[in-house]
């Protein structure tokens, strides 16, 4: 599906796309591609986690939410003729708790919610949008840039010394995303040292221990791709040369490169190898195999 085919076939301008825009750089680098692509877009930003947008040469049509008013974000979609939205950027949940305002729509979910990981949250959200007359949809067809396919892209080329701590990071990934707990893990040496919370990355990159340890990023097994995009950025990369990471592994054609020429820089600089990779092709991650895409057999 192409972005301009959204909406269907014939004259009539396409409608509005609706941003849900919650913390971060993504939001706001999205909002520029559907601009690129001539999409005009609505944003409803989230309470304490999105930062508006001033300035331009055209207003932007945006509005804040508190958390859980589903149906006055819904109404302010439909109202100007939105009928597909992208939820976009992060929920810092360790400060949501003081902007919820959950009304009679947030509320009939929680029954069925309740401890239930992040994919099946968004996942009942969206049927819940849907029957208030606005469909979420992948953000993927508006943002290709930011995706990388499978290789290296920055930093020293990772032999042997390096290989079992970029395997343990991602099958740590791996299992939390089975899990729909988190989409990242890091690994130093040869164990396990941390795994993504609903704190977010940039608290797991925080919590390494130090020169020599290996984040790993993925989409969760099985995950609705219209939610929860995994992202790294500048933020991820400086963060993570404070703490000496030796690399970035991240799921090719899955995790988002949020300013990538920066990201890439920054890499460079820092001497931080970012690789992409497959599922598939990181198969030998469990199974002791010598080969994949952007590891070194040396």
């Amino acid at each position: 599906m192409t972005p301009a085919g959204i909406d269907g076939i014939g004259s009539h301008p396409p409608s509005p796309i609706g941003i849900i825009a919650g913390r971060g750089l993504f939001p706001h680098l999205l909002l520029d591609q559907l601009t690129i692509t001539g999409r005009s877009a609505v944003v409803a930003g989230l309470k304490g986690q999105f930062v508006e947008r001033s300035g331009g040469s055209t207003p932007l049509d945006q509005r804040v939410f508190p958390l859980g008013a589903l149906g006055a974000l819904a109404r302010y979609f439909t109202d100007r003729g939105v009928e597909h939205c992208i939820l976009a950027g992060g929920v810092d949940w360790r400060t949501a708790r003081s902007t919820l305002k959950l009304d009679r729509h947030a509320w009939s979910l929680l029954p069925q919610l309740l401890g239930t990981g992040d994919n099946r949250l968004l996942t009942a959200i969206a049927e819940k949008l849907a029957r208030l007359g606005v469909s979420a949809i992948d953000a993927k067809p508006f943002v290709g840039p930011m995706l990388v396919g499978p290789g290296q892209h920055a930093g020293p080329p990772i032999g042997n010394g390096l290989r079992t701590t970029v395997r343990l990071a991602w099958n740590g990934a791996l299992a939390l995303g089975q899990k729909d707990r988190g989409q990242a893990a890091i690994a130093f040496g040869d164990r396990l040292v941390g795994l993504e919370t609903r704190a977010g990355t940039d608290a797991l990159i925080a919590r390494a221990p130090g020169p020599g340890a290996v984040l790993a990023k993925i989409v969760k097994p099985g995950q609705d791709t219209r939610f929860d995009m995994p992202t790294i950025g500048p933020t991820t990369v400086r963060l993570g040369a404070a703490v000496g990471l030796s690399a970035i592994a991240v799921e090719a054609d899955g995790v988002l490169l949020l300013q990538r020429d920066q990201v890439i820089d920054l890499c460079h600089r820092h001497g931080i190898s970012l690789i992409s990779m497959t599922k598939r092709a990181c198969d030998w991650l469990g199974s002791g195999a010598t080969t994949c895409s952007g590891i070194s057999s040396s």
